[in-house]
Parts: C-alpha cells; sequence; structure tokens
C-alpha cells in the first residue's frame, strides 16, 4: 500500500509558479492540457485558499492569460503576472540568478 501524502500550501503554490513557469513564462501549445492543469492547480489550492485566494494567484492569472492566448481571446498574461513568474522561477531555480 502507498502512502500518500498531502501537500502543503507551501509546495502548492510552488506547483503552481513551475507550471507558470512552463506555460505562461515558456509558452504551452497545447490548450486542452493547460486547462486541465489550470482546473487541477485551482482545485488543490482552493481548499487551502479559498476562492477568492485563486481567483488573485497570480501565478493561477498567469495561466489562464495564456490558454485565453492560446484560444484566441486575448494577448497573453499581463506584465505583473509575467514578472512575477519570473521572479518565483529564479527563486526555485529554474532560471538562473540574476547577478
Amino acid at each position: 500500500m502507498t502512502e500518500h501524502t498531502i501537500p502543503s500550501v507551501d509546495e502548492l503554490n510552488d506547483d503552481a509558479w513551475r507550471d507558470a513557469y512552463g506555460i505562461a513564462y515558456v509558452g504551452a501549445s497545447n490548450p486542452v492540457a493547460v486547462a486541465g492543469r489550470l482546473a487541477s492547480l485551482s482545485a488543490a489550492l482552493l481548499h487551502e485558499i479559498g476562492t477568492d485566494g485563486v481567483r488573485k494567484h497570480v501565478a493561477l492569472r498567469a495561466i489562464a492569460g495564456h490558454l485565453a492566448y492560446l484560444y484566441g481571446y486575448g494577448l497573453g498574461p499581463d506584465m505583473e503576472a509575467l514578472d512575477a513568474v519570473e521572479k518565483n522561477a529564479r527563486r526555485l531555480g529554474l532560471l538562473p540568478a540574476q547577478s
């Protein structure tokens, strides 16, 4: 029997930032995969930070902005969201630290 561990809020947030980097910063091209990941992250975070927290979560906003772009309904994530994604990608070691 495998033991399941429940991720902490910090782990869920880090997952959201990692996915935001891969989806919105690098640029994913499969809207179905992006929509599925957005739904999964939103559902996991909903239990921890509530509806308002999910709505305001910058990583999720970046993913949603990219999803809208993939479906032709926007220009992509706003610069504030992309700047936050870049900052967190550096914190997580996905991008080199700035000197």
